[in-house]
């Protein structure tokens, strides 16, 4: 991610500021470090695999606005095999341990992180 704003500054300014959806994600990420951890579980699981599953066109629609190069690394993966990575990558978070209580909420959150991730895709959608 870091490689992708630095991308989008890569003219000589400073990168431009997050779209409304963009700054509204950024502020939930912000106060669930400080006031529920867990729940960021979510929004690693929304966006990784989300990414992972339909990057290719997220990528797409992303060098149409803001060409190709660098700053869309972020949608590349390095895996052999995208069904098996997502397979393990499941199987380590049911590892973890967490409470019935603390699934819940991740559930829930994951359900609030795709909202969030659909509402800067529309912005998108329509800056494109």
């Amino acid at each position: 991610l870091a490689l992708a704003v630095a991308c989008a500054g890569a003219g000589g300014g400073a990168p431009p500021p997050p779209t409304p959806a963009a700054a509204e994600y950024c502020a939930r990420l912000a106060d669930l470090s400080e006031t529920d951890p867990i729940a960021i579980i979510a929004h690693a699981y929304t966006r990784y695999m989300g990414d992972l599953s339909g990057g290719q066109v997220l990528s797409r629609c992303a060098s149409k606005l803001f060409g190709s190069g660098e700053g869309l690394t972020f949608y590349d993966f390095e895996c052999d095999d995208a069904a098996v990575f997502k397979e393990e990558y499941r199987r380590a978070l049911n590892d973890l341990g967490l409470t019935d209580a603390e699934k819940s909420e991740v559930v829930a959150e994951a359900n609030v992180a795709f909202v969030l991730n659909m509402r800067i895709f529309e912005e998108l959608d329509v800056m494109g």
